[in-house]
């Protein structure tokens, strides 16, 4: 894995690569290490400051924003969105990493509750990876967009932003997105009224959540389910759900 081949590198040349400080950062980040990981990051990006690896930099600032996202640090996590976005402008910029640049802005809009400009950005950012062809990247924000609908209590375009991406998980088989979007579009269906077309739906993210042996998904839909069965009055079910 990266994170093995990182390890096998002598410290003194990580320390002197701000790129490999960044990677390694964002690997912290993904284990839960997020005080080092911000460290990690910190020290990348002003290592990275004032020379030419901008592209490099724009990415340490695409993890850090996300992790400061996590942490609850929104005005720091914003910042560092749009100091990325402004490094991609103009016509030699790396698109790629615009749109994940706006889906890092849009994201932060999004917990702060400033929902319309959420969408605004997560919008560009879908339409930058569909005129790059970046179908999976796409796919992953029309998820965004979906929960930003459903924010805004407009369940019916979150359904459909939903229902998009999951015709998408479905051809690239991934059993993890599908889980993840059933139990989404399970909830929509219940919020509905669909009741019937709600259980199936959490009965497949089960499954998918099973296959994908991921116990978080899992513990979600079962969540997910005792609530539609409480709801209809269906206790024993309920209780069977929760436990």
């Amino acid at each position: 894995t990266l994170s093995s081949w990182l390890d096998l590198l002598p410290p003194n040349l990580v320390d002197s690569k701000p790129e490999l400080l960044s990677i390694r950062g964002s690997i912290a980040m993904l284990r839960g290490d997020f005080a080092p990981s911000l460290d990690l990051l910190n020290k990348s990006i002003k290592l990275m400051d004032g020379t030419d690896l901008v592209e490099e930099l724009g990415y340490a600032l695409i993890r850090r924003s996300a992790l400061n996202r996590h942490l609850g640090h929104y005005e720091d996590a914003r910042r560092d969105a749009l100091t990325a976005i402004e490094l991609t402008r103009g016509p030699t910029g790396n698109k790629q990493q615009l749109a994940e640049a706006l889906r890092s802005e849009g994201l932060v809009y999004f917990q702060i509750g400033e929902l319309s400009n959420g969408l605004e950005n997560l919008d560009k950012a879908y339409q930058q990876f569909i005129d790059m062809n970046y179908e999976s990247d796409a796919a992953k924000v029309l998820v965004d967009i979906g929960c930003v609908y459903d924010a805004m209590g407009d369940i019916d375009h979150a359904e459909l932003c939903f229902s998009r991406s999951l015709e998408y998980w479905q051809k690239a088989n991934s059993t993890l997105w599908q889980a993840n979007l059933h139990n989404n579009i399970g909830v929509i269906q219940y919020q509905k009224g669909k009741y019937v077309e709600s259980i199936i739906s959490f009965e497949k993210a089960l499954t998918y959540s099973r296959v994908s042996a991921n116990p978080r998904l899992e513990s979600y839909t079962l969540t997910s389910m005792g609530d539609l069965f409480r709801h209809l009055l269906a206790f024993k079910e309920a209780r069977q759900a929760y436990s």
